[in-house]
Formats: C-alpha cells, structure tokens, sequence
C-alpha cells in the first residue's frame, strides 16, 4: 500500500475533484458532499482537532486487519461500520468540499514536514504511528474513491 505523500498525494485529489457534491455511490449511503466530509474528518482526527475516539480493537484488528490493509495485502471491505459505541447512533458527519479537503491534506503535510505530525491512536489499530496512518489514509483515500467510481 503506498504511503500518503506529496509525490502521489495530487493523484488522489485527482480523483476527489471528480467526485459532484450529489454524486451516488456504487455502495453505501454517503453522498459525494457527505463523503468528503467523513475524508476530511478522519484528516482532522490525526491532526489532533476532533475528540479522541475510544479504542475499540483487539488482537485480530491490530494485528491482523491493520497489517493486511496497511501493507496493501486487502483492500478496505464495503460498507465497513464507522468506529463508534454501540449505545451512540452513528455518526454525522458534516457535508465536505473538495478544497477544504485540499487544505486539510496541505495542513497535514505541512505537519509532517515540520516534524509535527504526532497522531492519536486509531479506533481500532491502535498505536500505528505517523507512516502507518499515511499508509492509511492512502487506503482510505482509494476506498472511497472507488466508492464512487474513481
């Protein structure tokens, strides 16, 4: 799987550009507004700007769905459930665009190359650290990319 970086990062927003606000998805609810929205929320999770979400892994999603995704072994499942408590109703999240996208992904490297990028535990991997979760929103990029047929 590759690594999110500035050398790739203009092919996935690309795709994002071709993706219209009311677009339908080929699975799933989201619209193509409501799923740059959840993109760029989940941006904003590793950034430290949005609450913490309690860790809800175990020893099968750290050390076998988080390896097999993150290496590029199996690509992201549809219709995979959003991490939240069982007693919370699922989350909202905010219609999104594709230029506040765009400036979250250009805050997130201007982090990484500061040296600043220091990412909370994800909800259910763990602790993967800074090049695991760029691994990682590289294959969260394309899942829902393809979501919508880019």
């Amino acid at each position: 799987m590759p690594v999110l970086s500035e050398s790739n990062v203009q092919t996935y927003l690309d795709r994002f550009a071709k993706v219209a606000p009311d677009a339908k998805p080929l699975w799933g609810k989201f619209t193509g507004a409501q799923m740059l929205g959840h993109v760029n929320s989940t941006l904003l999770y590793t950034l430290g700007e949005t609450p913490l979400l309690a860790f809800r892994g175990n020893f099968k999603t750290q050390y076998i769905y988080a390896p097999l995704l993150l290496n590029g072994i199996a690509k992201f499942p549809k219709n995979v459930p959003l991490p939240r408590s069982k007693k919370q109703p699922p989350p909202k999240f905010p219609e999104g665009d594709f230029e506040t996208l765009k400036a979250t992904i250009q805050r997130l490297f201007a982090e990484v190359k500061a040296g600043e990028f220091s990412p909370p535990h994800h909800p259910y991997f763990g602790n993967i650290g800074p090049t695991r979760w760029l691994k990682f929103h590289a294959a969260h990029f394309d899942h829902h990319l393809r979501q919508f047929g880019q």
